[in-house]
């Protein structure tokens, strides 16, 4: 007998895995929530008719007149009101068992029961079915998953109890019972909560046997209450009910399953009911060998190129934990035996027998294949049994070279779209999925969403037709993705593509159990579970790094794991991503995801090196670190990052300094093939990160040679040129004695060549708009060398003759003072004179045109000394700025006639810029007060801050005003606080503004750093 239900419960588990199984719940469930069986309710109808005790019987006949008598005699209410009060419905909860049905993931479940428990299960457990409680239902279910409850319901009052429903039957409930009729013919039945003797069970079995004969398949009734019966049993087998007694195999039950601690269930044979459908639940057939056992949970694996850790954990169901040391070992928390002695072994004398055997069938080679990819590289069960894949079993993961990786990470799109374009053309779809995705991958990365999509959509129709599931949904998951970029880049492809329906959701649940059990995990990826998983690991980690950082600059000891962590953590999910050709690097989680991580990184490498000692630290930053950085962080995120660590070098392998160099010429390069925009971040990136890196005079003389050519090739952006210049600033303070000054010459040169020639793109005309470019490449190239001079004469001079002659010239103005007066310093004398001609002339112009640009302009030409004026030409200057400040002021009268000064928040329009030319001239042409005091007592009560400026010394600070501190250098200011504001106004005034909550936020932080400077300061003086 025990042979018998063992071979029963394994065809009960394949119609589980196949979607087959059908529960038919009976009272013997519902009792253990304090219902009545149908004897139970039965008796309570008898009582009220007063029956005695005596007069009663077991039989369905009986069964089904009492309720009718009562309803004829009582009535419709009082029949309701009884069946109502019987079955305790309201009050009742949801025990164990109900919980447990559900858990067997059935098909269908069909009660007899009147009462809500299955539906307060399905509620409480937040499961997707559909509850059918009249024929009307039926039509309207929104999925396959049912609860039927064949029998009414107790608030509908629609039930079948007394003998004219159960007569009516087929007329009340008519696609009920044809429903059920078609259960029993496709599906497998499981009676739960019913005995083979209960009178419901008889009357159910008799109605269906009865219409279908012996069409229909065997059905099995879980019997927990009684001995086997051997007659009883044969004569239900015979009629294609198999019994499944506990008793029979008691031992084994009770040995393997335990109750919930905190169980419900306090009747014993609901006990004995929940044990039996946990034993169901989780047989397993025993195999020959553990290898096969774990090949046959992770095979599924096999078709990914990468895993996640917890994927493989989940799976398995097996308690154990990933990287909890950083080691990339998988651990156990409870002692398998198996498995430590196959690790004994292996460390023993019959290691090499052991290992030859097992990898004969080549099921360990796979497993350990899988669980690489999955970035686990040993497996430990405590801290002496430890088993390494590559010193104990002399294993090594395959290495599959990725051309097209290779060259997607080197910014080589010429030659990956050439490779791309005609990969797999002779290929079949068959057996080349995969490689197929990784086409469609690579045109994602290359922004030819158009052709990535058609390439997925064939092969998602093929791989489902073939059942390879893990292909189909990757392929779905992806044509997702690929809508949202297609509707931002052709409009007129999404219209064909908008009612293509991706539900991956749908797809999956409609699939066999079988199925579903193996490919959980995709769901997580199609709900971005694994991504936002990992995100909040990721940044739980950065804390902790933080926090570390914070404990050993402090003094402590703070060594932890929590950096490996990190970085396996990001290794694994990268290789997710790029190895299963997951489209998602444009989603802001991902992007979160990698600055989170770079973060951390930058955290721990900042810890000072006297505390090194007190924490695992990062020495050098290696090319995959180098390669998410480039790749994948903003650059204004990897500035702050720095910043806010105050990094002032980073240490790198030689390799990835050459990735950076080399890289940034193929970048420049590829441009001329495809320009795609997310460049423009990673040239930035590249720039960032050699500006903090030690350069050779000669690298740096590449890097200049490689941005030569591309500014030829036009392939600058804005915001490069900015990131070049610190380079060049960096560069040039730390190799002043040996960097020589030509290449840099030489880039000003081409600029103007190609400027001269009109040959420059529209990004590198923007180089112009930027104001402290050529300026600080003149002053860098005057401080290495005072000699330094210009050499390309011809076009510098027809670049001059030209914006004479071309009166409508668009960036003239730029052209002027962000290229030529910066870089008037390094003219040629030849040059200079011409400059300056076109120059006065210019400014003469401006004068009458619009003076507040002349101001502007002629403070440019002075300070760069264009213009060399004696006292009494700066007297004219400020003369004539006075009168431009009037006018400005003088702006309406009022009603009386009476000049009305109108100084807005903002300081005027104009006025206020006129005022800070003079006050800049003034201090950095150091002209004394007394020679000038005079042009500006007109205007000194309207503009308090030539008082303050031009006469510190003797200026009443109650009329300061804080905007004037961004007129000062931070030594300026320290100065009058510390010296010259002996009252401290001052200082109250700053505290107040930062009081404020409209502060603006660069503001303060000048305000508050230059404050806690000056604390430092009188905290020394008093120490001292």
């Amino acid at each position: 007998m025990e042979q018998f239900i063992k071979a029963s419960i394994k065809k009960i588990k394949t119609a589980i895995n196949n979607n087959k199984l059908v529960i038919f719940v009976g009272a013997g469930v519902s009792m253990n929530s304090n219902c009545p069986s149908w004897a139970q309710l039965i008796d309570k109808f008898a009582d009220e008719l007063g029956i005695p005790q005596e007069n009663r019987e077991n039989s369905m006949e009986y069964y089904l007149k009492i309720p009718q008598y009562y309803y004829i005699e009582r009535g419709e209410k009082e029949y309701f009101d009884l069946v109502e009060s019987g079955i305790n419905s309201s009050d009742a909860m949801p025990n164990d068992i109900d919980r447990l049905i559900f858990k067997l993931n059935p098909s269908a479940v069909i009660t007899t029961n009147f009462d809500d428990l299955l539906e307060k299960t399905i509620k409480d457990e937040g499961l997707f079915y559909t509850v059918v409680k009249q024929d009307r239902d039926l039509p309207y279910c929104f999925n396959d998953k049912l609860v039927i409850k064949m029998h009414g319901d107790g608030v509908l009052k629609n039930i079948i109890l007394k003998e004219d429903d159960y007569l009516n039957y087929s007329s009340k409930f008519p696609l009920i019972e044809n429903y059920i009729k078609g259960l029993f013919s496709t599906k497998t039945i499981l009676f739960v909560g019913y005995s083979a003797e209960d009178q419901d069970f008889k009357l159910l079995f008799n109605l269906v046997k009865e219409q279908l004969g012996d069409d229909f398949q065997p059905a099995y009734l879980l019997e927990y209450g009684k001995e086997l019966e051997r007659i009883n049993f044969n004569y239900y087998k015979n009629r294609g009910i198999n019994i499944l007694y506990y008793n029979e195999i008691k031992d084994e039950i009770e040995e393997s399953i335990k109750l919930p601690g905190n169980s419900d269930l306090s009747n014993e044979f609901g006990q004995r009911l929940y044990k039996f459908l946990k034993y169901i639940a989780c047989y397993e057939e025993k195999k020959d060998s553990l290898i096969d056992r774990i090949y046959d949970k992770l095979k599924i694996f096999e078709e990914m190129n990468a895993i996640m850790p917890t994927d493989i954990i989940r799976i398995s169901n097996v308690p154990c934990s990933y990287d909890d040391f950083g080691n990339e070992e998988l651990n156990f928390y409870e002692e398998n035996k198996e498995i430590i002695n196959i690790c004994k072994e292996i460390n023993t004398e019959k290691k090499e027998y052991i290992t030859n055997e097992i990898f004969e069938n080549k099921k360990l080679e796979k497993i350990l294949n899988i669980l690489m990819k999955a970035g686990i590289k040993c497996i430990r069960f405590s801290e002496e049994n430890l088993i390494s894949f590559e010193s104990d079993l002399n294993f090594k993961a395959e290495v599959n070279k990725n051309n097209l990786k290779i060259l997607d990470d080197n910014f080589e799109y010429k030659e990956l779209y050439t490779e791309i374009k005609y990969y797999l053309d002779d290929k079949a779809i068959e057996g080349n999925e995969i490689k197929f995705i990784e086409k469609a991958y690579y045109l994602y990365h290359l922004e030819e969403y158009v052709e990535a999509y058609k390439i997925l959509k064939k092969v998602a129709t093929h791989s489902f037709a073939r059942k390879k599931y893990i292909y189909y949904f990757i392929s779905q998951f992806n044509m997702k993705q690929l809508k949202v970029c297609i509707l931002n880049k052709d409009a007129l492809y999404y219209k064909k593509i908008k009612e293509d329906v991706i539900d991956i959701e749908r797809i999956y649940i409609e699939l066999p159990k079988v199925y579903r059990d193996n490919l959980k995990f995709i769901l997580q990826l199609d709900n971005f579970k694994i991504f936002y998983e990992m995100l909040y690991k990721i940044q739980e980690n950065v804390n902790k790094l933080k926090n570390e950082k914070d404990i050993v600059e402090r003094g402590g000891l703070a060594i932890s794991y929590k950096l490996k962590n990190l970085y396996h953590d990001m290794r694994n999910i990268y290789n997710y991503i790029n190895n299963n050709y997951i489209m998602v690097e444009h989603f802001s989680e991902i992007e979160r995801m990698f600055s989170n991580f770079i973060e951390g990184i930058i955290v721990n490498y900042s810890i000072a090196e006297k505390n090194s000692l007190n924490v695992i630290k990062l020495d050098k930053l290696d090319s995959f670190i180098i390669i998410i950085i480039v790749k994948h962080l903003k650059s204004k995120t990897l500035k702050q990052y720095l910043r806010e660590c105050k990094i002032n070098s980073i240490e790198i392998e030689d390799k990835t300094k050459e990735y950076l160099i080399s890289n940034l010429k193929k970048i420049f390069y590829n441009m001329d093939f495809k320009y795609i925009y997310k460049v423009i971040n990673s040239i930035n990136n590249i720039f960032i990160l050699l500006s903090y890196i030690e350069l050779t005079v000669e690298e740096f003389t590449e890097i200049i040679e490689i941005v030569i050519i591309a500014l030829k090739k036009n392939n600058f952006h804005r915001s490069n040129f900015d990131e070049l210049l610190n380079i060049v600033i960096k560069i040039c303070n730390k190799n002043k004695e040996t960097i020589d000054t030509k290449v840099l010459i030489k880039f000003i040169e081409t600029y103007i060549n190609d400027l001269y020639n009109k040959t420059l793109s529209i990004y590198s005309y923007d180089l112009i708009s930027l104001e402290r470019f050529f300026e600080q490449i003149s002053y860098i190239c005057l401080k290495i060398d005072n000699k330094t001079i210009l050499s390309n004469e011809i076009e510098l001079l027809g670049l001059i003759d030209s914006l004479n002659y071309n009166k409508k010239n668009d960036i003239k103005d730029d052209i002027i003072n962000n290229l030529l007066i910066p870089i008037y310093s390094i003219m040629s004398s030849k040059c200079k004179e011409k400059f300056k001609i076109f120059i006065s002339e210019y400014c003469n112009m401006q004068f009458k045109k619009n003076k507040y640009c002349y101001f502007e302009l002629m403070y440019r030409l002075l300070n760069k000394n264009v213009f060399e004026y004696n006292i009494d030409k700066y007297k004219q200057f400020f003369t004539s700025a006075i009168e431009y400040i009037k006018k400005q002021l003088n702006i309406e009268t009022n009603k009386d006639g009476e000049v009305e000064r109108i100084i807005r928040s903002t300081g005027g329009p104009k006025s206020e810029d006129v005022v800070r030319i003079c006050i800049n001239i003034i201090r950095e042409k150091n002209i004394n007060y007394n020679e000038i005091k005079d042009i500006f007592s007109d205007v000194e009560n309207e503009f308090p801050i030539f008082k303050f400026f031009i006469n510190r010394e003797n200026f009443d600070y109650d009329l300061f005003d804080m905007s004037w501190i961004n007129y000062l250098s931070d030594d300026e200011f320290i100065k009058i606080i510390t010296k010259e504001d002996k009252s401290g106004k001052i200082l109250k005034l700053i505290s107040k503004e930062l009081e404020k909550e409209d502060i603006n936020k660069k503001y303060k932080q000048k305000i508050s750093k230059l404050i806690y400077h000056i604390s430092d300061m009188k905290e020394e003086n008093k120490s001292q």
